[in-house]
Formats: C-alpha cells, sequence, structure tokens
C-alpha cells in the first residue's frame, strides 16, 4: 500500500474542491457497484445530506435506543483496491467509536458476491436478516394493481411535508409497529416513536432539501392510525422516489392494509409528482412485503445485508489477518 493520509473531515468547513473529491470518489463506486441499478447522486443531493449529518445523527439511526452501536461505511476507489487503505482506514474509524463509547459497529448493506461481502466476512462481521432490494418503474408498471379498495371499516388520510397536528400522536403510535421488523442477529433496535421524534425525523428531510410522503389507514371505531406508508424524494432528484417504512398494528393484519397504503400512495404519486420514474424500496426477504410490493408492481434487483460486529472482534480479526500474511 502506497503512503495514504486520513484526515477527518468536517461538512461545516470543507471547502467546495473537498465535497468534490468526496463525490468523485461516489460517483466511481457508484459506476463500478451500482450503475446499472440505480441513477447517481447528484452533487447537489450529496452535499446537502453530508452537512445534515454534521449536524448530528441522520433521523434513521436511533442514538437513544442504540448508545452501543457506531455506523461506519468504508468507500474505496475501485482502482485502489486490495491494497489495505479500507482495513487501515477501519482502524482509523474504529478509534474514533471506541473513543466516543461504543462497543460495536454496524455496517450499511453488503451486497451479495460483491468485494464487501468478502472483505466483511474476513474482518469478523455476521450478517443480519436478508434484505431485498425492489425497484417499481413508472413507465412500465401495471397501474391497474393500484386499484386497491379500501376495506370496511377503515379510511384513508395522506398528507406532504410534516404531518397534521390532529393525527401525528396516532401516527407515532403505529410505527412503532416497526419493531416488529425482523432483525435477528442485529443488535440495533428500531426507534420509539413519539410525537417528538416524528417531527425530528420531518426537520431532518426538510434539511436534506427533500420532501416526504404519507398515507396511513385510520380504523374508523376507534380512529386510530392503524397502517402505514412513507415515501421519499429527494428535490434534487426529483425522479427517483424511495419508499421508506410501511408498517400494518398487529391486530389490523390480515385485511391487506399494507397494499392498500402503498398502492393508495403509488396512485397519489402519480398524479401529484408525474416527473417521477422509478421508486425504490428494500424490505427483509422473509417478510410478506417483498410479495406485497411484487403485487403493486416492483421487482425483485437483489438481496444484501447489514453487517455488525463488535470492534474488540474485528481487531482480532486484524490481527490474526495480519498474521496470515
Amino acid at each position: 500500500m502506497g503512503s495514504v493520509l486520513f484526515t477527518p473531515f468536517d461538512p461545516a468547513r470543507a471547502t467546495e474542491a473537498e465535497y468534490r473529491a468526496g463525490y468523485d470518489l461516489l460517483m466511481a463506486n457508484h459506476a463500478a457497484e451500482w450503475s446499472e441499478i440505480q441513477p447517481p447522486t447528484s452533487f447537489e443531493s450529496y452535499t446537502a445530506r453530508l452537512r445534515v449529518m454534521g449536524e448530528g445523527a441522520e433521523p434513521e439511526i436511533s442514538l437513544e435506543e442504540n448508545t452501543h452501536l457506531a455506523t461506519v461505511e468504508v468507500i474505496v476507489h475501485p482502482d485502489r483496491r486490495r491494497e489495505g487503505i479500507g482495513t487501515e482506514f477501519l482502524k482509523v474509524m474504529l478509534a474514533e467509536a471506541r473513543a466516543a463509547g461504543r462497543s460495536s459497529v454496524l455496517g450499511p448493506f453488503v451486497r451479495y458476491g460483491h468485494a464487501g461481502e468478502s472483505w466483511t466476512s474476513r474482518l469478523g462481521f455476521k450478517p443480519g436478516p436478508s434484505s431485498l432490494l425492489q425497484q417499481l418503474d413508472l413507465a412500465s408498471v401495471d397501474r391497474s394493481l393500484w386499484q386497491v379498495p379500501t376495506p370496511a371499516g377503515y379510511h384513508l388520510v395522506a398528507w406532504s411535508g410534516p404531518a397534521p397536528e390532529d393525527i401525528v400522536a396516532a401516527y407515532a403510535r403505529a410505527r412503532q409497529a416497526m419493531k416488529d421488523s425482523v432483525t435477528d442477529g442485529l443488535s440495533w433496535e428500531a426507534p420509539d416513536w413519539t410525537p417528538e421524534r416524528v417531527r425530528m425525523e420531518e426537520e431532518h428531510v426538510l434539511a436534506e432539501s427533500a420532501e416526504q410522503h404519507a398515507v396511513v389507514a385510520v380504523h374508523d371505531t376507534s380512529g386510530e392510525v392503524v397502517a402505514v406508508t412513507l415515501m421519499y424524494i429527494r428535490k434534487s432528484q426529483p425522479a427517483k422516489g424511495f419508499q421508506m417504512d410501511t408498517a400494518v398494528v398487529r391486530e389490523h393484519r390480515g385485511h391487506g392494509l399494507g397494499r392498500v397504503v402503498k398502492a393508495a400512495m403509488l396512485r397519489r404519486l402519480a398524479i401529484e409528482r408525474p416527473e417521477l420514474e422509478a421508486i425504490a424500496t428494500q424490505t427483509a426477504d422473509a417478510v410478506n412485503m417483498a410479495r406485497i410490493n411484487r403485487e403493486v408492481g416492483y421487482r425483485d434487483l437483489f438481496s444484501q445485508a447489514y453487517v455488525e460486529a463488535r470492534i474488540s472482534d474485528i481487531e482480532a480479526a486484524m490481527v490474526r489477518n495480519a498474521q496470515r500474511g
């Protein structure tokens, strides 16, 4: 490995040239790993996201429930892989994580059959549940799949931006159903949703120059929100949507409400966001949501998984790997 200098990156003080260098690295990785799957991130979206991360944790990472975890992502230029740069970079980040009081590391999605899978395995990371990446192509999808009636006893409510004040508490309670998601093999715990946490997430979305759309099913008798689906669209990438959380409260499962809210979301966006070309989503392979996504027009792309390891186990694996040469 040639001489490599690792220096901190401060989003608040970074120069245009530093942002551009990071973006160029991201695009080189995209060309090597993702170009056949999704369009590249725009420079504007990349910088906006980094600036938000510099202000605190991203909304999908719950620090209150996961104070033992550090989230780490290592990207090495395709032309410089297999030189030990990624491992040396990880050592630097492990030291930072330990100094911050973290004992374990959660990596991003690792795509099966690609370089990250073998690298993380050699370093002692263990995969969590397999997650399926799916995509819906607006130009070719059969939109009749979206004509899904709402079952008797329920009605739908939809909004863009902040949740209406009169529904935010019930909406937060319904999002607690995400705690039923399969996380076997990972110590990560889903957030405890409260109205305050909902508002915090909404602030992050706004800071990222993005918009969030919601469709919920409300139980007529109780007035409770019992199913939720969310869509995220970056303003710098109006042609690409990201299907985020979809959850149905346990007591109201079996009525097809997951499919109902997803279909309603697609009907709504087809009218309000005609510039949308594709929507990506990911869900556990082993749950019904992947099937429901297919029923409204998503196609399967590939499977991947989060990876996790204790810092001490990673360091021990690094020692063993060095001894083996």
